[in-house]
């Protein structure tokens, strides 16, 4: 039981993590097709 909560908190931080990342790959995409449209 006392291991569930653990477990959930980790969960949460991975998620965010992974929210994190993805929400830097899009803006890393969205950079380089604005600087296409420079070049």
């Amino acid at each position: 039981m006392s291991e569930e909560p653990k477990k959930t908190s980790r969960d949460q931080k991975n998620e965010m993590n992974s929210t994190c990342v993805t929400f830097f790959l899009q803006f890393i995409s969205h950079l380089s097709s604005i600087i296409q449209n420079y070049i």
